[in-house]
């Protein structure tokens, strides 16, 4: 099974404290978006603009709904 590009980054990120100091600054979401792709480029990982966006809206759903 393939991994989910998003997945695989996002594990990435999470072990790697350097990453996430360099994205947590990043209020801009294409700023972010953008910076992210590239991360996931460097490391072999084909991830695009239009996954991040969708991946931002679930996790923006996923917290909306703990609270409903």
């Amino acid at each position: 099974m393939v991994d989910d590009p998003l997945d695989a980054i996002r594990r990435v990120v999470i072990d790697d404290r350097s990453l996430r100091e360099r994205l947590l600054p990043l209020r801009d979401r294409d700023l972010f978006t953008a910076e992210l792709v590239q991360l996931a480029r460097d490391r072999g990982i084909e991830l695009t603009s239009e996954q991040v966006m969708e991946g931002l809206l679930a996790a923006r759903r996923a917290r909306l709904e703990r609270w409903v």
